[in-house]
């Protein structure tokens, strides 16, 4: 039997099982941080976005976007923090 090679610039069986069970992985958190609407979910927010949040209802629809948008990098910076 012979093994067969990856096409150029593919990844092997053994490392493409590898990048699936990673991308299994991040997959959950990801969603969480970027599916909906920030706030929805009932998921655990910091003091820092538990502010932001109680201020939208006091901001333009456009302050209300850059708050969403922030809280968003926000989780991704401390996601990628706890990766390191």
């Amino acid at each position: 039997m012979s093994e067969q090679l990856p096409p150029e610039g593919g990844l092997d069986e053994a490392e493409f099982s590898a990048l699936m069970e990673s991308v299994g992985t991040v997959a959950p958190l990801l969603r969480g941080i970027l599916g909906g609407k920030v706030g929805e979910g009932g998921g655990k927010c910091s003091r820092r976005e538990a502010l932001l949040l109680a201020l939208k209802p006091y901001l333009s629809p456009e302050r209300c976007d850059m708050v969403e948008y922030l809280i968003r990098m926000s989780r991704i910076s401390d996601l990628l923090r706890s990766l390191q």
